[in-house]
């Protein structure tokens, strides 16, 4: 996005450029920039999600290994709670 040749000079009237804003005000055919930007976001998401997902199996996993009861409840008692946050974003 840096070294594209925008159509109305160099001042973009926002306070924070998103991405789709400044390709739109941009002078060259940007479909394949769009797109580009599109998967590379999609797959920085899913990985993002993997990791999350792979994280708290092996959270569950560890805590699971915890030979008292009263130390596994304490341990799902803190890991619901986030694990709940995390599906309601």
């Amino acid at each position: 996005t840096f070294s594209l040749p925008l159509c109305q000079g160099n001042v973009v009237e926002q306070f924070f450029c998103e991405i789709p804003h400044i390709l739109k005000l941009s002078c060259s055919h940007s479909y394949l920039r769009e797109v580009g930007v599109i998967v590379v976001s999609v797959f920085l998401i899913f990985g993002c999600f993997v990791f999350i997902v792979v994280s708290y199996v092996q959270i569950f996993r560890v805590v699971k290994r915890i030979p008292s009861e009263q130390g596994r409840h304490k341990a799902f008692s803190m890991c619901l709670p986030h694990l709940a946050v995390l599906f309601l974003m």
